[in-house]
C-alpha cells in the first residue's frame, strides 16, 4: 500500500488531488470538478488513469 500512496504522491498535483477527494474523502465528481475547477469529464479521466497506475504497482508488488 505504501507504493501506492507514493506513487499517488508522484502524479501531478491536479491527479493525485482527485483521486485522494474521490477514493479517500468521498467526494462526487461534480464537487471534484468545482473544486479543481475543471470539468467533470476531466476529473474522470485524471482518476481513471490513476488508478490504472495504482492498479499496476499492485500487480507487480510481490
Amino acid at each position: 500500500m505504501n507504493r501506492v500512496m507514493d506513487a499517488i504522491d508522484a502524479m501531478p498535483e491536479r491527479q493525485g488531488k482527485a483521486i485522494r477527494m474521490y477514493h479517500f474523502d468521498g467526494m462526487k465528481l461534480r464537487e471534484i470538478a468545482q473544486e479543481l475547477d475543471i470539468s467533470v469529464a476531466l476529473v474522470h479521466k485524471l482518476i481513471a488513469d490513476g488508478v490504472k497506475i495504482c492498479m499496476q504497482i499492485r500487480k507487480e508488488e510481490p
